[in-house]
């Protein structure tokens, strides 16, 4: 998706508007597939969202980025905003959807999928004028020295690396958080019986409920330092949150396991989660050049789904797995941390009056 709208030069929002478009039609076919019953029309409709889901998903990052300066610091603050918007859909999708269920089946839950997806298709055919690119700052690209250009290369191939790492670990022990649950839920519950609470969390997405919770305080935590001309780097956070990450894997491997263990657990990952994941964006966004944006974008959500892919639930019991990627997340937080300098100097914040 990144590669074919930066080789056409195809702006994110035509891409978004196509993405949404053949979202909306896949869910009619399903609803046409619950009155037919035609095995052809549930392929065609898992298809269609598919290529849909795939097209959007890293051009709204793409939208985000280009709100600010390359560099600018107000980027991290952006894409925690943007994660927390994220996470409402993960928590609220599952509940609405569950509600639904109960009271039509799957028409009622079908429906209102279709609903919310031609209400948001429609929104952003309203607001066309405000995503036209004049309308953003514009991003000076100035001549880079070969060099440079190879540094920013390699930085991105490390970052990419890191976030493999990570979506690993993260995945992995959300698994073992969601064996935590389950335990917790009534046998039997499904779909028409179960807490729907439990099953927003406990369904894609890992922390949703405590992402809600904690990126409002680190927006405001970063406003007040900001404030007092206290700027966290970006590289510190993803270094930070790395070695939180570690840690949370090696008190998973020895902790306990009560309810305020387990709450502890998530709201540390969640922590970690926030001071990686959104970041990650920006320092995506402030490494890549507007030509290359869409795709570095589209390879930062491909390597979400190999982290996702890699995680094996069988190695939760195997120590020395658990042992093994949280070293390697120490590690990697120590030479983000030993390096922030050299990671700055590849994003250097926008000097004011300098065009940007």
């Amino acid at each position: 998706s990144g590669l074919i709208a930066d080789k056409l030069r195809v702006n994110s929002y035509r891409v978004l508007w196509a993405g949404l478009s053949l979202i909306s039609s896949g869910l009619l076919l399903l609803l046409l597939d619950l009155f037919f019953g035609r095995y052809g029309l549930l392929l065609m409709a898992v298809l269609v969202i598919l290529i849909g889901q795939t097209l959007q998903r890293p051009h709204h990052a793409v939208l985000y980025g280009l709100l600010y300066p390359r560099g600018d610091r107000r980027l991290d603050r952006v894409f925690v905003l943007f994660y927390f918007v994220i996470n409402i859909g993960s928590l609220v999708g599952p509940m609405l959807g569950a509600a639904m269920f109960r009271e039509y089946g799957w028409t009622g839950t079908l429906c209102t999928a279709l609903a919310g997806s031609c209400l948001s298709w429609i929104n952003l055919l309203l607001s066309r004028s405000i995503w036209d690119s004049a309308s953003f700052p514009l991003r000076s690209e100035p001549a880079e020295s070969k060099d440079l250009s190879r540094q920013r290369r390699n930085a991105i191939l490390r970052l990419t690396a890191t976030m493999l790492i990570f979506w690993c670990s993260f995945n992995l022990v959300g698994s073992l958080f969601h064996q935590k649950l389950a335990a917790t839920r009534s046998s039997g519950a499904d779909l028409a019986t179960g807490n729907l609470l439990v099953q927003a969390v406990s369904s894609g997405s890992i922390t949703p409920l405590f992402v809600l919770v904690l990126a409002p305080v680190l927006m405001l935590m970063s406003f007040l330092l900001q404030k007092r001309g206290i700027s966290l780097s970006t590289p510190l956070k993803i270094a930070v949150g790395m070695t939180l990450m570690a840690a949370v894997m090696i008190r998973v491997l020895v902790g306990g396991h009560g309810g305020g263990s387990l709450l502890t657990d998530y709201f540390s990952l969640t922590l970690a989660e926030l001071l990686v994941v959104p970041v990650s964006m920006a320092l995506t966004t402030a490494l890549s050049s507007t030509k290359t944006l869409s795709s570095m974008m589209g390879g930062y959500y491909l390597v979400v789904g190999i982290g996702a892919w890699l995680e094996i639930p069988s190695s939760l019991t195997d120590a020395r797995t658990v042992v093994v990627l949280a070293a390697i997340c120490a590690v990697i937080g120590l030479a983000f941390g030993l390096r922030r300098r050299q990671w700055a100097e590849l994003s250097p914040v926008p000097v004011p009056g300098s065009g940007e």
